[in-house]
């Protein structure tokens, strides 16, 4: 196994690391506008491991755009633990086989837009 680039790479695939994981899991909940793009600036990295990212955070980008004033809400902090949840998921991103067949999986929401190529493994998984 090796560590390149803030990812775990080894025989499975492509892994966010453990430190990457704890930092998040012990991130605070964001006090002013620079933690709430901080703490999104650092997620969005790993936005391939997370599943409908753009829509969860939806509420918490909202934040950043100028001219808003809020304070932290029920919905904030809903947000913010559901990105946290998703990205501690066990997602891993397996290494190219051309043996394989391949589909774009594709997804938009009001509030983004997304596609990423995956395998067809044989059970159709």
């Amino acid at each position: 196994m090796r560590n390149f680039g803030g990812h775990k790479i080894d025989a499975n695939g492509l892994h966010k690391t453990d430190e990457k994981i704890s930092a998040v899991i012990k991130a605070p909940v964001p006090k002013n506008v620079q933690e709430v793009k901080s703490f999104l600036g650092f997620v969005n990295f790993y936005g391939k491991f997370c599943k409908n990212l753009a829509t969860i955070a939806n509420p918490l980008d909202n934040l950043t755009k100028k001219d808003v004033k809020s304070k932290w809400s029920k919905d904030y902090q809903v947000a913010f633990e559901q990105i946290k949840k998703e990205f501690c998921s066990l997602k891993v991103l397996v290494h190219y086989d051309p043996e394989l067949s391949l589909t774009l999986a594709r997804d938009a929401s009001p509030v983004g837009v997304g596609c990423m190529p995956s395998r067809i493994y044989p059970k159709g998984s």
